[in-house]
């Protein structure tokens, strides 16, 4: 019969007197924040660099703290911004169509006044004609 150990209970009993980080013997519990544990000498170590972490977070925190004044004016002052350009776009874009409008009326005048100087032309030419012709069959 083969008896399977794990050393899970001597790694246990190894880990909790051992340093986690220079693997000496360790005078301390874990501490609350993670569960290794260190000696003396690397818990004052580790104690600092978390020490700093917290405050560089601080730090981090503060920048991006959001001021709802400051906020709501730049939001205003976005939307206000925004709001002016858009008028201008809108006030330019009618303008253009207005200018394409009367571009478009000049157009359709100038074909309709040259439309009826043909029609007055051919008129002219067919009265000619028939002035002629009448003349002609007069003397005959």
């Amino acid at each position: 019969m083969n008896v399977t150990t794990t050393d899970f209970s001597v790694h246990h009993q190894n880990s909790s007197t051992m340093c986690s980080q220079c693997s000496s013997m360790a005078n301390f519990a874990c501490l609350s924040h993670c569960h290794d544990v260190f000696c003396g000498k690397c818990s004052i170590k580790h104690r600092a660099n978390i020490a700093k972490q917290m405050n560089d977070l601080t730090k981090q925190l503060k920048q991006c703290r959001i001021d709802p004044v400051t906020t709501h004016d730049e939001i205003d002052a976005n939307f206000f911004s925004a709001s002016q350009q858009t008028l201008r776009r809108t006030h330019d874009t009618v303008n253009n169509l207005i200018a394409e409008i009367q571009q478009r009326e000049e157009r359709i005048i100038k074909e309709i006044e040259n439309g009826l100087e043909i029609r007055r032309k051919e008129r002219e030419k067919r009265t000619k004609y028939v002035k002629t012709t009448d003349n002609c069959l007069i003397r005959n």
